[in-house]
């Protein structure tokens, strides 16, 4: 039997419930000895719109994963796009 390799994935928003997931899908990766990957979605930002560091979401989920588990290889990724098309687009696929 081949292990599967794919890090266990969760999307963050920057919610509260969104912090609860990450703690779930940490304790899943420790379990099934995979990484995590944290996930962030934004918008494609308006031209009118103020520039915000959106990544700032995922790397505060990344440094409460490690807080939770130290040692956990953990990822961070924000993609442009609908969260729930990009997390069927970008969700699944392999990443570096």
């Amino acid at each position: 039997m081949t292990a599967n390799r794919r890090p266990v994935i969760v999307g963050v928003d920057g919610s509260p419930a969104s912090f609860g997931a990450v703690r779930w899908a940490v304790d899943e990766a420790v379990r099934h000895g995979q990484q995590l990957r944290v996930t962030h979605a934004i918008a494609v930002p308006d031209a009118f719109e103020p520039a915000t560091d959106e990544h700032e979401v995922a790397l505060h989920a990344a440094v409460e994963a490690r807080n939770w588990q130290p040692g956990l290889h953990v990822t961070t990724f924000t993609w442009c796009g609908s969260p729930a098309a990009t997390g069927r687009a970008k969700g699944g696929a392999p990443g570096p």
